[in-house]
């Protein structure tokens, strides 16, 4: 009777490695389940991004066209009148200043020259 024996055990051993792999694969199918899940998320979330960021990107060159044509006719009105006077303004302001920075240059040139 000892070939029966050893037979009903092996047969348990057997049974036994059955069910830890049966249980390894419910593991295995369990996270594989989960991380498919968080892909479908991470890839729903992906999408939505991506619409967000088109509408976004459109609305922004819709604004920037706006204000290339707002640009374009502000050059052909006033605005130049505008930029002269700023312009003449501007070197008025410098011819005024340039004496004083002349000066200023000057002392400064001479305090760092060596003796």
């Amino acid at each position: 009777m000892e070939p029966v024996d050893s037979w009903l055990e092996r047969e348990m051993e057997l049974n036994k490695s059955h069910e830890d792999i049966l249980t390894r694969r419910e593991a295995l199918l369990r996270n594989s389940e989960w991380q498919l899940g968080a892909n479908e998320a991470k890839n729903s979330n992906l999408a939505l991004s991506w619409t967000r960021a088109k509408n976004r990107n459109q609305i922004l060159l819709q604004k920037l066209s706006k204000a290339e044509e707002i640009l374009k006719q502000g050059t052909r009105s006033n605005s130049s009148r505008t930029l002269t006077d700023l312009q003449a303004s501007y070197w008025k302001m410098v011819e005024k200043q340039l004496p004083e920075w002349k000066q200023d240059v000057k002392k400064k040139g001479k305090s760092t020259t060596p003796r």
